[in-house]
């Protein structure tokens, strides 16, 4: 079996890199210095090249310019992730496909069209219809630009504020659990239907279950009728997962994750494993995981700016490493639309929830104080800023 490399760029020189950052972004954006009235907006910037949270200020910026093929929407809020915080890091920097401003998903209303934009987007999407969406960065802003293929509608089932906290934990859990066609691939699943089909025979091992894609993925996955384990830090979040549908939970500082599986499934393992920890936990996951099995890796363990999947098959086991933030316009817009076929019926019908976490949304201006809960871990389902 062969093992996968973590690429990191970046690296070099610092010197003059903030200045050629900045070019690149009011390149992007209308220069606050043409002819007319100026369009600016508030947003988190990082301050200098990398660092901690408090590099994290607001600013006036140029506000985005849509192209033909995308929108303008007016954030009301915006979801935080761990690529977020990598990028700040500068451990995943920018390219010339995305903003260079952090924030991969948001809630709010249409403003403005691009220019030219044809006419069937224009009768798909009215301005000022509320909506939600994984954006290719920029969202910790005021307006962001989005492609019009990354919009969803906000379910009728539920508000701005919960909406922002689904765009990303649904479009990554569905399009590496259930999708029928492997993206990251470009294979079709031998499974009818999905990869991780449905039926009580199926199960799936979530490390990290009380998070954003943890919390989703546990009910989705139970939705679709599949067992469920997961693994937290602490019997708080344990609880937690039980009440959204976790069928085993296993506490990963009191039990080895991997002896408790294997117990509770009589030595098979589990079909699938989702987890963010890479390298860390991986001889643990292959220990685990079925005759067939997929271990499906993801986050910022896997995000580089040169792939976006590696993959390792052996006789026994598929292994799959993969990043929604570097996939391409096109494969998200596909992602999204299975979206809404498949995963916005369960949402309108109430059958996955955004978790209740009682963590009010951060104002913009304290953006580093959610940097600072997100890296201590010291929360339960989806940190959200608003302007």
């Amino acid at each position: 079996m062969k093992m996968h490399k973590n690429l990191q760029l970046g690296g070099g020189s610092k010197r003059g890199k903030e200045s050629k950052r900045n070019e690149r972004v009011h390149s992007k954006t209308e220069s606050p210095t043409s002819s007319g009235p100026k369009k600016v907006m508030q947003a988190v910037v990082v301050r200098g090249e990398g660092g901690g949270p408090e590099t994290l200020q607001v600013q006036t910026v140029p506000r985005p310019i849509p192209k033909q093929d995308e929108v303008l929407v007016k954030v009301d809020y915006a979801g935080v992730n761990r690529p977020d915080i990598h990028q700040r890091e500068d451990m995943l920097p920018p390219d010339d496909r995305r903003s260079h401003y952090l924030g991969l998903e948001c809630s709010g209303s249409i403003t403005e069209f691009g220019v030219g934009m044809s006419n069937e987007d224009k009768k798909a999407w009215k301005l000022g219809d509320k909506v939600c969406a994984i954006t290719n960065g920029g969202s910790y802003a005021e307006y962001v630009a989005v492609p019009v293929g990354h919009l969803l509608p906000i379910p009728s089932s539920t508000n701005l504020q919960d909406a922002a906290t689904f765009p990303q934990a649904a479009c990554t859990v569905s399009s590496e659990l259930f999708m029928k066609e492997r993206l990251s691939l470009r294979m079709v699943s031998e499974e009818p239907g999905s990869r991780l089909s449905s039926g009580e025979n199926q199960t799936l091992l979530i490390h990290g279950g009380s998070s954003g894609i943890g919390t989703f993925a546990i009910q989705m996955a139970k939705h679709q009728g599949v067992t469920v384990y997961v693994t937290a830090g602490s019997d708080e979040k344990l609880k937690v997962c039980e009440k959204l549908g976790a069928d085993f939970c296993i506490n990963y500082h009191k039990e080895e994750f991997e002896k408790e599986v294997l117990k509770k499934t009589a030595g098979k393992g589990v079909n699938v494993i989702l987890d963010c920890l890479g390298d860390k936990y991986f001889l643990r996951n292959i220990s685990c995981l079925s005759s067939g099995g997929w271990l499906v890796t993801i986050g910022p363990t896997c995000n580089t700016s040169v792939q976006d999947s590696y993959t390792f098959p052996s006789e026994r086991h598929q292994v799959e490493a993969c990043s929604l933030r570097n996939r391409t316009s096109e494969d998200k817009a596909e992602i999204v639309e299975e979206v809404k076929k498949h995963v916005w019926p369960a949402i309108e019908a109430g059958k996955v929830k955004a978790y209740e976490n009682n963590i009010k949304p951060y104002p913009f201006k304290h953006a580093a104080d959610a940097h600072k809960r997100m890296e201590n871990g010291n929360f339960i389902g989806k940190i959200l800023l608003s302007p």
